[in-house]
């Protein structure tokens, strides 16, 4: 029979809400599941510790982005299981972007009990994809995630959390208002005079290439669906997916549909400052905050990010 290891994060965003909570005391004590309950990512080290002491086949992760990340990086950094558990991911953090792609879905109100009963039988849907990590001369092992953005976008979610989830809105009504906000302001074509959009000078080493450039936002990322139905650059061609925009810039309305739709590259300096293209890696140079999945970090010049595509995780969709 399968074994389900389970990190449950009580205080995630979502902690009053949906079946994934309701059926907690269940799962708790139920046969061939191995509870751990993490109130901090300090807690998961040991949590995944223990789960892999008994050759969990499955790791069912309730949580956000956040919880998501800090698993997939102990998990490389660690190799703690003899063969890596297929990832079950629930919808229950205040940032669940990657849920939107690789989430597991379905209606019932028992979903973890329905996955270990699908795994016996053999019925488990499943989606392979390759995380991106970030490495960089001030840490000491990379940081695995799946989406990560500069200049605006770390302002971006600040100000969703501080004007609309502090204030109980749920994420996808509250990133989909932050997000209309933005658009409209880069319509307005000023970044210069505005704070959430003031480009950030940036050198982009891709290709044995280097550009200087004054960046407005910029996003890498592996996954295929993000939230409000964007697309990644060219999503399913394999790499990572990098989208932007590069002050001085026009035409923003027009570039717009290949930006959230990414259907074909756009080079800035024949699209007008948009920029669209996949690759395996890329390095970033820059005086400023970024963010990997919602978490907050900090860079500097002197100390450039590395980002790259690796091997891929596997996720549990749902039933076949």
């Amino acid at each position: 029979m399968a074994i389900i290891g389970v990190i449950y994060n009580p205080n995630s965003g979502k902690k009053r809400r949906g079946a994934i909570h309701s059926h907690i005391d269940s799962v708790r004590n139920a046969k061939n599941i191995v509870f751990q309950q993490t109130n901090s990512v300090d807690d998961i080290p040991q949590a995944l510790e223990d789960i892999a002491a008994k050759n969990a086949d499955y790791l069912a992760i309730i949580g956000g982005d956040g919880t998501l990340d800090t698993v997939m990086t102990e998990l490389r950094a660690k190799k703690l299981f003899k063969k890596e558990p297929t990832i079950a991911l629930y919808d229950a953090g205040t940032t669940n972007m990657a849920h939107k792609d690789v989430g597991f879905s379905g209606d019932s109100n028992q979903p973890i009990l329905d996955l270990l009963q699908w795994a016996d039988e053999g019925i488990v849907k499943t989606v392979s994809r390759a995380p991106i990590a970030v490495k960089s001369d001030t840490r000491k092992t990379p940081l695995y995630g799946f989406f990560l953005g500069t200049s605006a976008i770390p302002r971006v979610i600040h100000k969703t959390r501080k004007n609309l989830h502090d204030r109980g809105f749920n994420s996808t009504f509250s990133e989909s208002v932050t997000m209309a906000i933005m658009l409209w302001r880069l319509a307005q074509g000023k970044p210069t005079e505005d704070l959430l959009l003031k480009p950030t000078p940036t050198t982009i080493k891709h290709n044995s290439t280097t550009q200087k450039v004054d960046t407005v936002f910029l996003t890498i990322t592996s996954l295929d669906k993000l939230l409000l139905g964007i697309k990644p650059q060219q999503q399913g061609k394999g790499g990572m997916s990098v989208m932007g925009v590069f002050n001085p810039y026009k035409r923003f309305i027009h570039h717009l549909p290949t930006l959230l739709f990414g259907k074909h590259p756009l080079d800035p300096k024949k699209d007008d400052g948009c920029i669209g293209f996949r690759t395996d890696s890329c390095d970033l140079s820059f005086d400023g905050e970024w963010t990997l999945d919602g978490e907050m970090y900090q860079a500097s010049e002197d100390a450039p990010i590395s980002v790259s595509i690796e091997k891929p995780f596997t996720f549990a969709l749902g039933k076949a």
